[in-house]
């Protein structure tokens, strides 16, 4: 039935052929390359994350270094009379400083966790780190409420206080790149599904578009190449005198017309020649009459 369509039809099935071949290998390899894209991005963020946990951890480090001298101070100047002096206000304003860059520090790494988040990807599962944040946050403001007044190095209870909140606050802290760590060893069970999958289309797909394109040149062939074929065969042959050859084609679209026009021409012109061999044969008749009646 479609080789009797015209040919203007056929063209459009194949371009629209051609273009389903080309949206289809289009779309399995951008498909990949935005997926290797994500994944890049998704490292790439996950890697910013770590310096600012690094440094989040070393900032509450110094403050537990400044909370644990006082301690000891304290603790040497009970064995030692008098203690020894200590600045109380230099190392609170050493202390509230560093403070500040650790509410710095956890800012920005908020920011990071925020933009990861945006970027969909296995990798940025940051569930863990959320929580570990929310933690962080309560324990800051706990070591805040802690060391509020103006002389709490100088009150032991408060100096204590302070200590146990720096301890599990650096605890929460140094959990932040464990949930990195055990993020990329999980990653590569969770994608081996996906990429297997990925592998799995890329083959259906230029398996499919295979097909398409072997399609595409096999009607290409029948409704264009052999109907052109017998045309310029036909031709050639009754170039040649044989005026009694038809060409003969199955189809019903312009090829089909081409060759009905081209037999009712041979045949007009096989017509005409016979009526002129007829005339020839009849005037010589005559011009042999004559001349056997002249003789």
């Amino acid at each position: 039935m479609l080789s009797k369509w015209p040919i203007r039809n056929k063209v459009l099935i194949g371009i629209g052929l051609l273009l389903v071949i080309v949206a289809t290998l289009s779309w399995s390899g951008f498909h990949g390359v935005y997926a290797y894209r994500s994944t890049v991005r998704g490292f790439r963020g996950r890697a910013e994350e770590l310096p600012l946990a690094k440094a989040v951890a070393a900032q509450v480090s110094d403050l537990r270094v400044i909370v644990a001298g006082v301690l000891g101070a304290r603790a040497a100047g009970e064995d030692e009379a008098p203690p020894p002096e200590l600045d109380y206000q230099a190392l609170s304003d050493e202390f509230s400083t560093i403070s500040d860059r650790v509410d710095g520090t956890l800012a920005e790494y908020r920011h990071q966790l925020k933009r990861n988040g945006a970027n969909a990807s296995l990798i940025n599962e940051l569930h863990a780190e959320w929580e570990t944040v929310h933690k962080i946050d309560a324990a800051v403001e706990r070591v805040r409420e802690a060391t509020t007044s103006s002389q709490w190095l100088a009150d032991e209870t408060q100096l204590n206080a302070a200590h146990a909140e720096l301890e599990r606050l650096q605890a929460l802290c140094w959990e932040l790149p464990s949930h990195l760590h055990n993020r990329l060893h999980d990653f590569a069970g969770e994608v081996r599904g996906q990429y297997r999958a990925l592998i799995v289309l890329t083959w259906i797909t230029t398996v499919s578009a295979g097909l398409l394109l072997g399609l595409f040149i096999r009607l290409f062939y029948a409704w264009v190449f052999r109907p052109l074929g017998a045309l310029i065969q036909g031709s050639r042959r009754v170039a040649a005198g044989e005026f009694g050859y038809r060409i003969a084609l199955d189809t019903r679209d312009e090829m089909s017309e081409l060759a009905d026009a081209m037999n009712d021409m041979t045949s007009r012109f096989e017509a005409i020649r016979d009526d002129l061999d007829c005339q020839v044969r009849e005037r010589t008749k005559q011009v042999v009459r004559s001349e056997q009646m002249a003789s």
